[in-house]
Order: structure tokens, then C-alpha cells, then sequence
């Protein structure tokens, strides 16, 4: 894997953060993913009075992480030989990867806001998201004459988002 990240930072009021990432899978040979983020935040009392607001922070997001194969999945086979009680025995094992698999993606969206008032008392955090996980590894059945149990490959679009909401207040300080 090949990893960078970089921060920019303006006047201690608004940050841009940025990374990537690029993979080469052993289980995916001959193939590369990368996968970036973006982060963009901005203190909003840095910069302004919000009254009785101490703090107050909005914050964006989005990212990509991939996901090779499963280990072994690449090279499979179809009989496990084993010796039990001195005997010779042949199983019906192994997934038959698809015949060409990409990497599973999952893509995440995130905008949120952190206040605090009352003297930092009162704190508010409210974030909506939103996540999408594309190109899974599924199995599926393969072909009684296939000498494979399962066949593996990429389908499957899986969403979801939400609002999340966490309210705190400081009795004692």
C-alpha cells in the first residue's frame, strides 16, 4: 500500500484535510485501487459572535475505502485430500471466484455541527450520514458438476443514512 495525507489550515478558522491511499492485493493480482478523502471543517467562532455560543464547528466529509478478495480465493481448489483413519478422502470444498473480481467500495458522506454554550456547558453534536457499500463479494451457488461449492462474485449496493444527535450538559465543573 502507498499512503498520503495532507493537512491545510487557514487562519485557525477553516481546515482541509485530504488523504489517499492506493492498494495492491494479493488476492487480486494484477490489480490496483485507490481509494481518497476529503475533510473540510470550519470554526465559525474563530472568525464571528454567535451570542451566547462559546463554540461552534461545521464539518464535511466524504471517503473511499476499498476492500480486496478474501484471502486464497484467487487460487481455489476444488478437493481437499485427507487422511482419516489411514484412508484417502476427497471433499467438495472451495469458492470459484467470478471471473473477474473488482475490489468492494464503500463510499461514506458526512456533514455535521459541534456547538457548545453557557459558559461550555451545553454542547450540541448533530450529524447526518450517508454510506453506500458497492461491488460485495457474494456467493452463489455453483453447478452440481462444477466440483466447486460456490461461485464468488461482486454484486450487492447496500445504502444507508441517518441523523445522529448527541446533547450534553456539564452539571458540575
Amino acid at each position: 500500500s502507498l499512503f498520503a495525507s495532507t493537512q491545510f489550515g487557514f487562519d485557525n478558522f477553516l481546515y482541509l484535510d485530504i488523504t489517499g491511499r492506493n492498494d495492491w492485493s494479493s488476492s487480486l493480482p494484477g490489480q490496483s485501487f485507490f481509494y481518497p478523502s476529503v475533510g473540510l471543517s470550519s470554526i465559525l467562532t474563530e472568525k464571528m459572535s454567535l451570542g451566547g455560543i462559546n463554540f461552534a464547528k461545521v464539518r464535511a466529509s466524504y471517503a473511499i475505502v476499498g476492500s480486496g478478495v478474501p484471502a486464497y480465493l484467487n487460487n481455489p481448489i476444488s478437493e481437499r485430500h485427507q487422511i482419516v483413519n489411514g484412508q484417502l478422502v476427497l471433499t467438495n470444498v472451495g469458492v470459484l471466484p467470478g471471473t473477474v473480481l473488482k475490489p468492494e467500495k464503500s463510499k461514506s458522506f458526512e456533514i455535521g455541527l459541534d456547538m457548545r454554550a453557557l459558559d461550555n456547558r451545553l454542547s450540541v453534536d448533530l450529524t447526518y450520514y450517508k454510506n453506500n457499500t458497492i461491488d460485495q463479494f457474494i456467493q452463489i451457488a455453483a453447478p452440481a458438476g462444477s466440483d466447486f461449492s460456490a461461485y464468488l462474485v461482486n454484486a450487492g449496493n447496500i445504502q444507508n443514512s441517518g441523523i445522529e444527535g448527541l446533547i450534553g450538559y456539564q452539571v458540575l465543573k
